[in-house]
């Protein structure tokens, strides 16, 4: 105890120390302990579901199709087959689905669920319960609601079991609600899919699997399991199942792995942090006791042991550890509040961003190590120096002050070298963002607006065929979509209007296929072929957007209005040049949506539909009358400024149609700006934690060479009193800084270099090696590490030599 208010009392006498040490830790602690709480909930923790590891996601893998949905039939041969190695087998798909019926219409978030999915996921309904396997094969129009949904709409209220809720027309009973972490695959709404009443065959492909491992099966067992079933579909339907092959892959990852190498990345950026950090206050330690050595010694002379000296050292250490670790746990807590609103796609909503119990060991685990770093590695090494020779160092500045110089110098060495390493990172994806902010969009940006609306979806009678499906879809949706462009056009704050079914630039997909060119052959067969998306879009979709039109003609209004399936389609470019890049594509026909061929009669220049960083896909365009998604895009080029438009917009749509919800309604400058949300998170912290650890180097580097000055204070008042001019001592010291700098540096390169490829999937259009970002970096760091040197270097200019001689 008595060590310890020792400690205490020698850090209020030194404040500033105390503090600077205590900040500098802090900061480290909130960084690592931050992207640990990110790590935890995004990475380690496991999903909610009972024995959630056994839970599998399939895909389809066939030809350019590497993680693509099944067909309805493919999936009962795998129910039917795969029982060997699974307990359950379920799928689900995406469904389109309008609340009418109580005020304004709102769109919601559904999907059709078979009734295998509840026993693959095993999580029980908050109340109420799921739909049985009848209620599914029997049509019943059930519905179990998510728990956001029913303390939206039901505050809570438990009698919403039994209550009626309109959707897409059709009066469906509420039988269950699910609690508040089941948010997978994430909906306001789960419907019965009815698969055994669907009449979609092997060619159209739209379930989502997910299944459950038998207890005892293994993950390499059930892909051999699947690879057999996929070669027996493939030997029995060849025209539909050439190729077809299945990935299996763990719910857990599948649902992390977008984020998870960038999010590797930090959490390693946190820990250089950390790391120049402790380089730091081990910098500042050994100073620290260098200057106590006097002392030290002669409590050694006095009869104090090594461990006495060691304890004593090293409470000061443990007291800057706690305190820094308890203010960066207080940092944390806030910056996981700030987090969810600078990159709200970044956590998951079934484990929350929360300081747990687990957080808390890793920090203090942290603080432990850090302490071993900065606070025993100093303290052991004066608790075991001679001293006599401790003594007679301190009046010579001997051999134990050069090797203290030296350790110190060698941890300014390795902050630099860190430092350099964080920085190069950061200039790379800011020379990344900067490239592609420069990239060309493809499209008209500036007064463009967007909004998506939801026309009343069409629903499946028992047994109806899909050609019987679209027929009606057809007659139903034209006369509103004809209904709703009038309206659209009738505003004044619109120039031009148009509907597609996906906006440009939104990462939005509908449906995609291999198309066939009759007449071509692709190289390497069908299988082979890239992916072709298909759009649908209105007649002024093209003017809209300022994508010209390089041959043949757009859509007319009479064209889209054409009876059936249109047989007209227009191709972009990118189309042309990856299938038809010797001929000309005018009257060349093509299979797509049906079997009836569809001459091409227009080149469209391409659009950018998947964000700035990728390039065009190849499309083919069809009129949005043929469109069997009932959930469409407006795009609108404003006489106004696009912000003016958006509640006009609203206000229209609502008064005029209000069965039709409308949302997202957005500047196609906010769709640009929404695309590129993970990446400016990743570079502002990667920002961050690179000027921190630059920060900490440079206090570190002022510090030393501060502490040179001090100690060769004797040695600049002689070399001035024999003549030596203010400039010759000023290169004398700062040769001294560069130097450590220099050698930071070309460790830092060496690292970099070694470490380029960790973030070549964060950038665009720079190569992780780029030679002018790395110089600029060392550039930069050479011309800081230039002013640390040159203040402390400067201000021993000016001391007067008999001054200096003086003070000796």
């Amino acid at each position: 105890m008595s060590s310890l208010v020792r400690a205490l009392r020698s850090l209020t006498r030194t404040p500033g120390f105390a503090l600077i040490a205590i900040v500098t830790l802090a900061l480290a602690i909130a960084s690592i302990g931050t992207l640990f709480a990110v790590v935890d909930a995004v990475l380690l923790k496991p999903l909610p579901f009972p024995d959630a590891g056994r839970i599998i996601r399939i895909v389809r893998v066939q030809g350019s199709c590497a993680d693509c949905p099944i067909a309805r039939p493919a999936l009962f041969d795998w129910q039917q087959q795969s029982t060997e190695v699974f307990e359950s087998l379920g799928a689900f798909h995406g469904a389109e689905v309008t609340m009418t019926g109580d005020g304004v219409a709102e769109q919601l978030s559904a999907y059709r669920v078979t009734p295998e999915f509840w026993d693959v996921l095993r999580v029980p309904p908050l109340i109420g319960r799921t739909f049985t396997p009848a209620e599914d094969k029997e049509d019943r129009a059930v519905v179990v609601i998510s728990h956001d949904f029913w303390r939206r709409h039901f505050g809570g209220d438990v009698a919403a079991i039994g209550k009626k809720v309109l959707l897409n027309g059709e009066t469906h009973e509420i039988i269950g609600v699910m609690p508040a972490q089941f948010t997978y695959p994430g909906a306001d709404l789960l419907l019965p899919a009815h698969l055994a009443s669907a009449t979609t065959g092997r060619d159209t492909n739209y379930l989502s699997v997910v299944a459950r491992l038998r207890a005892g099966a293994s993950l390499d067992r059930a892909r051999a399991v699947m690879a057999a079933i996929s070669a027996r579909e493939a030997a029995d339907f060849p025209k539909e199942h050439e190729q077809l092959g299945a990935k299996l892959v763990p719910l857990q990852e599948r649902v992390t792995s977008a984020v998870k190498p960038a999010l590797s990345v930090m959490f390693a950026a946190s820990a250089m942090v950390l790391l120049v950090a402790c380089a730091n206050l081990a910098n500042l330690m050994l100073a620290r006791a260098q200057a106590r050595r006097r002392e030290l010694a002669v409590r050694s002379a006095l009869g104090a042991g090594r461990g006495q000296l060691l304890w004593h050292l090293s409470t000061e250490p443990a007291v800057i550890a706690c305190a820094g670790s308890l203010l960066g746990l207080l940092l944390a807590l806030v910056a996981i509040r700030v987090l969810p609103k600078l990159a709200p796609d970044l956590l998951p909503a079934y484990n929350p961003l929360t300081i747990d119990g687990g957080v808390v060991a890793f920090v203090a685990a942290v603080t432990v190590a850090s302490l071993l770093a900065f606070g025993l590695g100093p303290a052991w090494r004066h608790a075991r120096s001679d001293p006599a020779a401790a003594l007679q160092d301190e009046a010579r500045a001997g051999a134990g002050g050069r090797a203290s110089a030296r350790a110190r110098a060698a941890l300014v060495v390795g902050e630099v070298a860190l430092s350099l390493v964080l920085l190069a990172g950061a200039a790379l994806l800011i020379e990344s963002s900067r490239r592609l902010a420069n990239v060309d969009p493809t499209i008209d940006v500036q007064h463009v607006l967007t909004a998506s609306v939801a026309l009343p979806a069409t629903p499946h009678r028992p047994g109806e065929s899909s050609s019987d499906w679209l027929g009606r879809h057809f007659a139903e949706t034209t006369p509103r979509i004809d209904a709703l462009l009038d309206r659209l056009r009738a505003m004044p704050e619109i120039e031009r209007v148009a509907l597609t079914d996906a906006v440009p630039l939104s990462g939005r997909s509908n449906t995609n296929s291999p198309v066939k060119v009759f007449g071509r052959e692709y190289p390497g067969g069908e299988t082979k072929m890239p992916l072709t998306e298909w759009r649908f879009v209105s007649a002024d979709y093209f003017a809209t957007l300022g994508l010209g039109v390089l041959r043949g003609h757009a859509f007319s209004a009479q064209d889209s209005h054409a009876p059936g399936v249109a047989t007209e389609v227009l191709v972009n470019d990118t189309f042309v040049n990856t299938f038809l890049a010797d001929v000309d594509p005018i009257g060349k026909q093509v299979k797509v949506f049906d079997d009836a061929p569809k001459t091409i009669v227009g080149v469209v220049a391409s659009a950018r539909q998947w964000g700035l960083e990728r390039a065009p896909s190849p499309e083919v365009y069809l009129p949005i009358y043929d469109a069997f998604d009932a959930n469409l895009e407006i795009v609108a080029k404003t006489r106004v400024a696009p912000d003016l438009a958006a509640e006009p917009l609203r206000r229209l749509l609502r008064d005029a149609a209000p069965d039709l919800p409308v949302t997202r309604v957005r500047t196609m400058e906010q769709v640009v700006r929404d695309g590129n949300t993970m990446r400016r998170f990743f570079t502002t912290l990667m920002i961050t934690f690179s000027t921190v650890a630059v920060v900490l180097a440079m206090v570190g580097l002022y510090g030393l060479i501060a502490y040179s000055v001090a100690q060769r204070r004797v040695e600049i008042g002689v070399r001035m009193s024999l003549g030596a001019d203010r400039a010759r001592v000023l290169r004398l010291i700062l040769r001294q800084g560069l130097v450590l700098v220099g050698i930071g540096l070309a460790v830092g390169l060496i690292a970099s270099l070694a470490l380029s490829n960790v973030l070549a999937a964060q950038l665009y259009g720079v190569a992780p090696r780029d030679p002018l970002v790395l110089g600029a970096v060392a550039v930069v760091l050479l011309a800081t590490g230039a002013l640390a040197s040159a203040v402390p270097a400067l201000r021993a200019t000016r001391v007067a030599p008999v001054e200096a001689l003086r003070h000796n």
